[in-house]
């Protein structure tokens, strides 16, 4: 019985067996930090790479995995700053939240 409920949970994607339930909000608040991480990491990357190649001299291929690196990164530490908020949200009313805003 134990392993068909985990063969049941691997065929589901992996979001959503680690995130269960966000509800609306609470995807829309990952979301949100994924897509300021994904922006700030990125465009940090891209400059650390631009001016390491350009005003340093630094070999491009180490430098780009460097960048890589950084930019997941960046992702990931805004991913998860935002489970404490998308664990807490569920507890607020719609206009409480928006209220606070």
């Amino acid at each position: 019985m134990q392993d068909r409920r985990l063969d049941e949970q691997l065929d589901e994607p992996l979001a959503a067996v680690l995130l269960p339930q966000l509800g609306q909000r609470g995807e829309l608040v990952l979301l949100e930090a994924l897509g300021l991480g994904l922006l700030g990491g990125g465009t940090g990357a891209l400059a650390g790479f631009v001016l390491g190649v350009v005003m340093l001299s630094v070999p491009a291929g180490p430098l780009a995995l460097a960048s890589v690196v950084a930019g997941v990164g960046g992702v990931m530490a805004a991913a998860l700053a935002s489970l404490l908020p998308v664990s807490q949200i569920k507890r607020f009313a719609a206009p409480g939240v928006l209220a606070a805003e």
